[in-house]
């Protein structure tokens, strides 16, 4: 009896090592709470309010520090890291699919942010704009940061279109004319779409030139690892930012109780999405395509899903999916060993359904309208930057901070609140891509049989066992 209690006192101990940060942020954001509760009926002075807010304020500076770096370090080595074989079926079949379905989460989130607009319960209606949208404007300046014309200043500004008017002379004497025209202009802040595109260049050019090009390739690889490094450090310190963003968000709002309707209309709207999609869709998907029985399928992948749901990381489900690739689903190696870890790293179709609803309820709670152009660049941006997303805890939020940037919207006084339930979106968003991939693995298996099939009784032919 006495071992029993050791060892379950020892296993207690190991969790609790394992998940010290996840406790950590949990008792930070209980502190957080409580103690915003308690200082709104103090009525304290806008000082005392910001120095209740800075050390979150720094967190947020954190964050945003290595936002480029990151963003591309990672393009860049994955990209000048692709060898031969990512070119060829396997590798078009994974990438196809990974984009494929990250759309249909990106639209799943829109929709369902737009339909239920979980933001109005703080931000009130949406605020039209009195100035007309110019939609040529919105898509030249989308090219003008597709292509920026500096790389240092893509890194610090972005480009946009100001439409003015000025007076020329006119026919008769003394005569003066408004005559409309456009002036480009250029707001602070990084040029997201630009350094995505500029690093996608640099990978493509150093996957090109091959051998000669290794040692920038692995200078990229060397920032990679230790921009990783600094976000561990940076991990560590989100409690006490955390605490700081949820108790000045707690005493500076003015109606608690539709800050909490709005918030739990949130997680209604993220978990509606993430419903319709592992429930519906991925089963219907596997039924059309492998014609089997979907739920037989989904329990063999519960062991993954609850192990990565837990940790919050698609990477600690990772070994599982590898085992019942291997046992129940009867998956050539080939595509499970080299699929599997593309989608761990790449695949994240429940993140940009949380990321999409994300930033458009933002944006609702400020009253801030979104153009359809807007949510196209929107969508484009997630697909893109989600392959810079790491398989650790709550990575996405880095993704939102720098898709409302790119919008205008400001993020800080919302990120408290996000931040509070974060822990339990990174939870559920992770159990999604991890459904996802281990559906996609085996659609790519089901269409790419034959042609594997006929390429292991070519290689026996070939180089037949003695």
């Amino acid at each position: 009896m006495q071992d029993h209690g050791r060892r379950c006192c020892g296993q207690c101990k190991s969790w609790a090592r394992k998940n010290l940060l996840l406790l950590v942020t949990a008792l930070a954001i209980t502190i957080g709470v409580i103690l915003g509760l308690s200082l709104r009926s103090l009525n304290l002075s806008l000082d005392e309010i910001i120095w209740i807010k800075i050390w979150g304020e720094l967190f947020m500076r954190m964050l945003k520090m290595i936002i480029l770096p990151m963003v591309m370090a990672c393009l860049i080595v994955g990209l000048s890291n692709l060898e031969g074989s990512a070119s060829g079926k396997i590798g078009a079949a994974a990438m196809l699919w990974v984009f494929t379905t990250q759309i249909i989460g990106i639209i799943i989130g829109i929709v369902f942010a737009v339909l239920i607009h979980p933001g109005s319960l703080l931000g009130g209606k949406i605020s039209e704009t009195e100035e007309e949208t110019h939609y040529t404007d919105v898509f030249g300046d989308f090219l003008r940061n597709l292509i920026p014309d500096n790389m240092v200043q893509a890194c610090l500004q972005s480009a946009y279109t100001e439409r003015t008017s000025v007076e020329v002379p006119g026919l008769q004497v003394n005569q003066t004319i408004n005559k409309a025209t456009t002036v480009l202009k250029y707001r602070n802040g990084m040029n997201t779409l630009g350094v995505v595109i500029i690093s996608l260049i640099i990978g493509f050019g150093i996957q090109a030139a091959g051998q000669r090009a290794r040692p920038l390739a692995q200078f990229f690889d060397a920032v990679n690892v230790v921009i990783f490094k600094i976000v561990g450090f940076i991990l560590w310190y989100s409690p006490i930012g955390i605490m700081s963003l949820i108790a000045g968000a707690l005493v500076e709002v003015d109606n608690l109780g539709s800050t909490m309707k709005a918030m739990a209309m949130y997680i209604l709207t993220v978990v509606s999405g993430l419903l319709l999609y592992q429930l519906i869709i991925l089963p219907v998907v596997y039924l059309l395509v492998l014609r089997k029985n979907p739920l037989r399928f989904f329990l063999t992948t519960l062991e993954a899903m609850l192990a990565g749901g837990a940790a919050a990381s698609s990477a600690v489900g990772f070994p599982f999916l590898i085992k019942a690739s291997e046992e129940d689903w009867n998956i050539n190696t080939k595509v499970s060993n080299f699929c599997l870890p593309i989608f761990t790293q790449v695949n994240r179709d429940g993140s940009v359904l949380f990321m999409a609803v994300c930033v458009t309820f933002i944006a609702q709670t400020y009253g801030v309208s979104i153009s359809i152009a807007q949510y196209f660049l929107i969508g484009l941006l997630l697909t893109l930057l989600s392959v810079t997303l790491v398989a650790v805890p709550s990575s996405s939020i880095v993704v939102v901070i720098m898709i409302a940037g790119v919008i205008n919207v400001p993020v800080t006084d919302r990120l408290g609140l996000i931040m509070a339930i974060e822990w339990l979106l990174d939870r559920l968003r992770t159990m999604a891509n991890l459904e996802s991939n281990a559906v996609g693995v085996s659609v790519i298996d089901h269409f790419l049989k034959k042609s594997l099939h006929d390429k292991q009784d070519e290689e026996n032919y070939m180089y037949p066992s003695i």
